[in-house]
């Protein structure tokens, strides 16, 4: 019997500042274009990744088995975040302005107030066991199991769904005993990684509240419309009705054959079929 250990540490930083040329103006839609500023920016966002595996290989006769495990936490977020700040203006004409025109007036502002720099923390991790047993001279099996548990902020995570496990199992046959004829095949779950991106909204309108003001006045949207009365509408996230959520899946088979046909060549043919 042979064991052999290997770790791996592994961390990244990333991020970026995206700055419009002035911050104070007016987002703009109008029918012809977007005009003025982004209505997300500036931007200052981060994201740093800390990730730990660890795998044991124990060769144990015809079983040639690994285990081990994956943490990933990754932390990040914005420190600036200027949605809809200072705000967007919404025309439904591209008619120049005219103050004594009342088809020239916006429909519509919206702009947010409260403190907009969130966090998004991300915990991942993900234990694993696979054997590739040779059962005989000509024939291998692959046997394995993996489970992903999440843990993201804002979101609820099922992690002890049937989905999060992932179980595999693949052969190979050399069928005429020669080394230069391959079939081989397997079929698997397989689970990708969960996206916070969903997660922004809860995070974000905890400590913002938008407001659309319908019929502004222009330039200052404070003032009244001269022609028609507004109204403002704030939007605010009274109640988030969380629910379990599970990651992206999919299963996968497939099933092949591989000849060899001269020393460094070989012909080979794959069916592929997936699932999500």
């Amino acid at each position: 019997m042979c064991i052999r250990d290997r770790i791996r540490a592994f961390y990244q930083r990333s991020g970026g500042k995206s700055d419009p040329i002035d911050n104070t103006q007016y987002s703009i839609v109008r029918p012809g274009g977007n005009f003025g500023k982004h209505n997300n920016l500036a931007q200052h966002n981060y994201n740093d990744k800390y990730q730990f595996v660890e795998n044991f290989s124990i060769f144990l006769g015809n079983h040639s088995i690994k285990l081990g495990a994956e943490y990933i936490f990754s932390p990040s977020g914005v420190d600036v975040f200027d949605n809809f700040i200072p705000g967007q203006y919404v025309f439904n004409t591209d008619k120049p302005f005219n103050a004594s025109d009342p088809t020239t007036y916006p429909y519509s502002f919206s702009y947010c107030k409260g403190d907009p720099p969130f966090d998004l923390p991300y915990h991942f991790f993900a234990p694993f066991v696979q054997d590739s047993w040779r059962i005989h001279p000509r024939v291998t099996l692959n046997l394995g199991l993996r489970w992903n548990y999440y843990d993201c902020a804002g979101l609820k995570e099922d992690n002890f769904n049937i989905k999060q496990l992932n179980p595999r199992f693949g052969f190979s046959w050399d069928p005429t005993g020669d080394g230069k004829t391959s079939i081989r095949g397997g079929i698997g779950t397989f689970t990708a990684n969960m996206n916070s991106n969903p997660a922004f909204p809860v995070i974000f309108f905890q400590d913002v509240t938008m407001t659309v003001l319908y019929y502004p006045g222009y330039p200052d949207p404070f003032k009244p419309n001269p022609f028609v009365a507004g109204m403002a509408i704030p939007t605010v996230f009274d109640e988030y009705v969380e629910t379990k959520a599970v990651a992206p899946w999919t299963l996968q088979t497939t099933l092949g054959v591989q000849r060899e046909i001269l020393t460094d060549f070989s012909v080979s043919a794959d069916l592929v079929y997936s699932r999500g």
